[in-house]
């Protein structure tokens, strides 16, 4: 019996290494279907985008992601939007471990089976499939950047190319792309000035991927620079992470064991290749931007989110630098199948709850009463804190804003829902133009929301004062909840093309 299983391990690794992923992301898609809501704070924007380019060909708010146009496909085939958008989750965790384990030459059992361990176990892998799809989308092109960047020149010239297109699916990895690029070109320099055809068409490819991607119309521009936050409270990201005490665990776990793992294939491909230094470059390079200070004020910020895909990179790492052959014995490879089936096992109930704790999602349930409450109303334009205006454009299909209205909108048409001011405190500070019996407030179910009228709201903010009601103060004027945000500059760009934006009556501009 042990034999036939050594047989088969080594003969059809790859194809155990897939059927153990996609049985994972069969039990995983079960245990979604058995939530209520949509997991993570941005699953209703996924889910409002996917639907609506169903329904139009064109997604809500301006969004190059392929990911919406994608789960719009899924719909049109007959699912429901939570459903796409859970398949979605599951699918994309499939497709990065099979392109991972592609890397894995067939007989290296061994090193195959420590990648489809972390594949099955990893936290952070599935926190960003649940909390940032496109940036997961943009992962499934960097197996085939390291393929190229374990190649000899003039072959791993080839690596700039889906180096490009992956900052072309997400623009936060344009960093990490420049990077390889530059590096590739100057381990390929003789290549490139002595062989002239291989330099035009590296060059063309290039120009050509540039291109397409400057006429996105979400490329990168100066006002995402943004997006960094503020020169104080500067701190690595990965140091940010590891000190949130909102991060579960296992994550942080995850995140130094990665480090160690990384450090420790640095020294193991030294001691064999002591003169080649390109290999650890290019593996530093994939890490670097986790150690970049960025702004800590913002949980799970640009620095974090870099932070966050540092495991993978890692792996990606450890398959860069590791030998192309490798010689194992019969006796470790026996006992493969068993472990991977007890790892599995473990993975199904476990990994989902420690991955992404209850606490990471919004309060669905408190947004779909309100939802309900208010779906009747006559309410042009509902200024919500962002999750809950995701949500009830979703359910509603109307328009719902989570910044502060912009200066030409019609004040008397919209509509505001408050978060913790009491009452009390809208009876003291409201004039008596927009008391209880005007209609232009109004209690809801959910006791710490209040929904009321726009220019009601305003003449209630200009009447608390900071000196006089601080904690007041602090929850109308800095609290998330409780939008004060003008919309950052960084998107107005994404709606300078907005048909009929003129007509409409909430024009971007």
């Amino acid at each position: 019996m042990w034999w036939l299983l050594v047989v088969l391990m080594r003969i059809h690794t790859h194809t155990i290494f897939a059927c153990f992923l996609i049985a994972f992301s069969l039990v995983l898609f079960w245990q979604f279907s058995k939530d209520e809501y949509l997991r993570g704070p941005d699953g209703y924007y996924y889910a409002l985008q996917a639907d609506y380019w169903a329904a139009t060909g064109s997604v809500k708010i301006p969004d190059d992601s392929v990911v919406h146009r994608l789960n719009g496909i899924f719909i049109r085939l007959g699912m429901e939007a939570e459903t796409a958008i859970r398949f979605w989750i599951c699918l994309s965790l499939t497709l990065v471990g099979i392109f991972s384990g592609l890397l894995v030459r067939r007989g290296n059992s061994l090193l195959l089976t420590g990648i489809l361990i972390w594949l099955l176990l990893s936290p952070t892998l599935l926190f960003v499939a649940i909390e940032f799809p496109t940036m997961m989308s943009a992962l499934f092109i960097w197996p085939l950047v390291v393929y190229f960047l374990k190649s000899e020149p003039p072959k791993s010239l080839l690596a700039v190319l889906p180096a490009l297109i992956g900052a072309f699916l997400h623009k936060a990895l344009i960093p990490i792309s420049g990077l390889i690029c530059i590096l590739v070109m100057i381990e390929n320099r003789e290549s490139l000035i002595y062989r002239f055809q291989s330099a035009l068409k590296v060059l063309a490819g290039i120009l050509l991927i540039v291109g397409i991607y400057l006429l996105k119309t979400d490329h990168f521009n100066w006002l995402d620079m943004q997006r960094l936050g503020h020169w104080h409270n500067l701190s690595p990201g990965a140091l940010t992470l590891i000190g949130r005490d909102s991060i579960p665990l296992p994550i942080k776990a995850e995140l130094v064991g990665s480090i160690v793992i990384f450090l420790a294939a640095i020294i193991q491909y030294l001691k064999r290749s002591p003169h080649n230094w390109w290999q650890v470059c290019y593996a530093i390079v994939l890490i670097a931007p986790a150690w970049i200070p960025f702004s800590a004020d913002e949980v799970l910020g640009v620095g974090e989110r870099y932070a966050i895909l540092m495991p993978f990179f890692s792996m990606l790492s450890v398959l860069m630098l590791a030998p192309n052959s490798f010689t194992e014995s019969k006796h470790p490879v026996r006992y493969i199948f068993p472990i991977l089936c007890l790892v599995f096992l473990a993975a199904s109930f476990w990994r989902l709850s420690y991955s992404h704790p209850g606490n990471f999602d919004p309060d669905n349930r408190a947004y779909s009463n309100i939802t309900r409450q208010i779906s009747q109303d006559n309410i042009p334009m509902l200024i919500a804190h962002r999750g809950l205006n995701f949500f009830y454009k979703f359910k509603t299909h109307k328009e719902a804003f989570p910044y502060e209205p912009e200066k030409h909108w019609n004040n008397e048409h919209i509509w505001r829902l408050t978060y913790r001011v009491t009452a009390d405190e809208f009876s003291y500070f409201l004039p008596n133009s927009c008391s209880w019996e005007s209609g232009l407030i109004k209690s809801l179910s959910e006791k710490d929301y209040f929904l009321i009228r726009e220019d009601c709201w305003l003449k209630f903010r200009a009447a608390v004062h900071e000196n006089e009601n601080q904690d007041l103060y602090d929850r109308i004027w800095h609290f998330w909840r409780n939008p004060s945000q003008l919309r950052p500059g960084f998107l107005y760009g994404k709606h300078v093309n907005d048909p009929g934006s003129k007509q409409d009556e909430f024009s971007t501009f």
